[in-house]
């Protein structure tokens, strides 16, 4: 059981572990290490798509998620989430692993731990402003095709898994300048006040696409608004990388923006089926030793 439980939280904080020998000879272990089990995916695909996993992080206590390697390979960033029972508040930062040289993209990336990481975080939660129930994550969107500017968003609520509101932030790491880029949110809002549709009324969000393919300085975003269970699209918006301007792309859902696509992370292949049966297999080959009582 105790193998099982290490197995469990082992594959839920993929890809940011440290590269340990196992405790006991493992098949399933050694195939979950092997480099060549891995292959190297966008990470921003379908565009704006990637959320933290965070089922299980009340018996876990931390995770350590969505590790997203920049186009040249010099950095990998990856989110840290955290629940704190006692209060029941989820917090999370966001750090930055610079990557080894001289090594295969898929090496440089299963190489790494998280006791390699830059320990001053990009952002974290505002622990000076915490209360019960609080809930706030930091998910890596993309970063841009020169990997000097890390797009991410955070997730705000309550009681862990209730989600109310996302907002919208950049990372210049050539300025080491944090951008809010939430003048957003309040351009949607003035936007349909104008058309007599006050969001304060009703609940909306915001869901972050990406870097604009053919201009890396603006950011897509989709807007929604949810009245009697139904799903409205409030516009396609974009907003500039310093976080001054942004305005409405359009209101029809069909006319779509091409969106970049440039982190990677790693995609585990191999059939987990075909791996624990290899596992089988050679359990049922181990001799048990029985000593008799005296």
């Amino acid at each position: 059981m105790l193998f099982w439980a290490f197995l469990l939280s082992f594959c839920l904080t993929l890809p940011c572990w440290a590269a340990d020998v196992a405790i006991e000879p493992s098949y399933i272990y050694d195939e979950i290490l092997n480099s060549s089990n891995y292959k190297i995916v966008e990470y921003n695909y379908p565009a704006g798509s990637r959320e933290l996993n965070i089922f299980g992080l009340q018996n876990m206590g931390q995770y350590n998620l969505n590790s997203v390697v920049a186009p040249d390979y010099n950095y990998l960033v990856y989110s840290e989430v955290y629940f704190y029972p006692d209060p029941r508040i989820t917090a999370s930062a966001l750090y930055l692993i610079p990557l080894e040289t001289g090594l295969s993209k898929r090496e440089a990336i299963l190489s790494v731990s998280t006791k390699d990481k830059i320990q001053k975080p990009l952002i974290e939660t505002d622990y000076s402003n915490l209360y019960p129930f609080k809930f706030n994550t930091y998910t890596t969107i993309d970063w841009n095709k020169s990997s000097n500017k890390i797009l991410f968003k955070e997730k705000l609520g309550q009681n862990y898994d209730q989600l109310y509101l996302t907002k919208l932030y950049l990372f210049d790491m050539t300025s080491e300048k944090l951008y809010d880029l939430n003048i957003l949110r309040s351009k949607i809002i003035e936007y349909w006040a104008k058309q007599k549709i006050f969001l304060v009324d009703y609940k909306w969000d915001i869901a972050p696409l990406g870097f604009l393919a053919n201009d890396e300085s603006k950011i897509v975003s989709y807007a929604y608004g949810y009245y009697k269970n139904e799903r409205k699209f409030l516009g396609t918006w974009l907003v500039n990388d310093k976080g001054t301007n942004a305005y409405l792309y359009s209101l029809d859902a069909s006319k779509k923006l091409p969106i970049s696509s440039n982190g990677t992370c790693l995609k585990f292949v191999p059939d987990m089926g075909d791996i624990y049966k290899k596992q089988r297999e050679i359990d049922a080959k181990t001799k048990q030793r029985y000593i008799e009582p005296k």
